[in-house]
């Protein structure tokens, strides 16, 4: 990830995508960003990155995974 990626603007894109698609596409998305984390985690990115992703994941949650 590059530096001037910053966590608003990752969730920021994110947000256009799950803004298009149905409540089965978001589940499936969502599903995807958790597969990106778990395996940023078995490969030990760096924390900068997992915190990032684990920031986004939840935010995910929080506003589409209910």
């Amino acid at each position: 990830m590059d530096d001037e990626f910053t966590i608003d603007a990752l969730i920021d894109y994110h947000y256009r995508i799950l803004d298009s698609l149905d409540g089965v596409g978001k589940m499936r998305f969502i599903d995807g960003v958790l597969d990106d984390y778990t395996e940023l985690m078995a490969m030990r990115h760096p924390k900068k990155e997992q915190r990032q992703y684990r920031e986004l994941l939840t935010d995910l949650v929080k506003n589409f995974g209910h």
